[in-house]
């Protein structure tokens, strides 16, 4: 999560010093799933592309 929380905050709403709820729910369920082995996290850069209409 500390690699989202530095890249994606702006998404998250997270406040100064503090995490958003979505932020805990989405950290909670990271948890669930992973199961007491933990989980591993693969980082895949997205990119958009903007194309002109009728271009």
């Amino acid at each position: 999560m500390a690699r989202t929380r530095s890249v994606a905050a702006h998404l998250l709403g997270n406040p100064p010093g503090s995490y958003s709820e979505l932020d805990q729910r989405i950290e909670r369920a990271l948890h669930d799933a992973a199961g007491p082995d933990g989980f591993v996290y693969d980082y895949c850069k997205l990119y958009a592309v903007a194309r002109r209409p009728g271009a």
